[in-house]
């Protein structure tokens, strides 16, 4: 599974990294080729390279086709993937909160998106709401105090990407 679940970020975070906020023409090609190179990279048997290889071609399919829709109704103006950031936060003996998102938008409007891949099942909303599921809140903090280099804003937008490559590839 995390093997998997590193393969889809690789393949992602390639394609992303090399178009940033543009989106490239024949995009469906060029994320399928990078989720390609990143399971080959991956030096799996060769049956299980084979049992995964339609799944990542469904979530290729599946990021394309959103990445269309969404970026149609809100143009980005940045991109930035696999961002490591560091917020020292004013605490009586010091504390660093570090953290890497997956990816954050930087919309033409200024606000920020932030999304985070899941290939396993992603928190629920009642734990979101309950405080159990933080993760997205503490980017969302860390990008408004600009921890994170070359991106800093407020976002408006966090979201899971339930990325299966089932019958359903992906859900927001």
């Amino acid at each position: 599974a995390s093997d998997f679940c590193t393969v889809v970020h690789a393949g992602l975070h390639r394609c992303l990294a090399e178009h940033g906020h543009r989106w490239p023409a024949l995009a469906p090609e060029k994320l399928r080729a990078a989720m390609e190179a990143e399971l080959h990279a991956a030096r799996l048997r060769p049956a299980l390279a084979e049992w995964w290889r339609p799944r990542l071609r469904r979530i290729a399919d599946w990021v394309c086709d959103t990445e269309r829709d969404r970026r149609s109704k809100l143009p980005l103006a940045a991109l930035a993937t696999e961002v490591k950031g560091a917020w020292d936060l004013p605490t009586p003996r010091g504390f660093r909160l570090t953290g890497r998102a997956d990816r954050i938008e930087r919309r033409a409007d200024s606000t920020l998106a932030i999304l985070d891949y899941k290939t396993g099942q992603p928190p629920s909303q009642a734990d979101v709401d309950a405080g159990f599921a933080p993760q997205l809140l503490l980017e969302a903090a860390m990008a408004a105090d600009g921890a994170f280099p070359n991106i800093q804003g407020i976002a408006t937008d966090l979201a899971y990407w339930h990325l299966t490559g089932g019958w359903a590839p992906g859900k927001e």
